[in-house]
């Protein structure tokens, strides 16, 4: 589930139909440039890793049991449903 099932055959077969296999290139070209950056970066510079410690002290600490995704244009009006799904 989550990213690597994005990532799959099925996972971008919407994708593609959707936007073109242009843009879903670009799209796994970002996804394994987050993978090398997760993989290479020192700790406290590790972006993966800081945004789910951000996300363990919101919850546990602050008591915000949500996240709010606010989309800014009508093309990312299905963002914040897809960020729940792999959430």
């Amino acid at each position: 589930g989550g990213r690597y099932s994005v990532c799959s055959a099925v996972g971008v077969l919407p994708l593609s139909l959707q936007y073109g296999f242009a843009i879903v290139e670009k799209f796994l070209q970002g996804a394994h440039s987050i993978d090398q950056h997760f993989s290479s970066a020192p700790f406290e510079k590790n972006i993966p890793v800081l945004l789910g410690l951000l996300s363990v002290w919101n919850v546990s600490f602050l008591g915000y049991p949500a996240r709010a995704i606010l989309p800014y244009s009508q093309a990312l009006e299905k963002l914040a449903p897809h960020i729940q799904q792999v959430s």
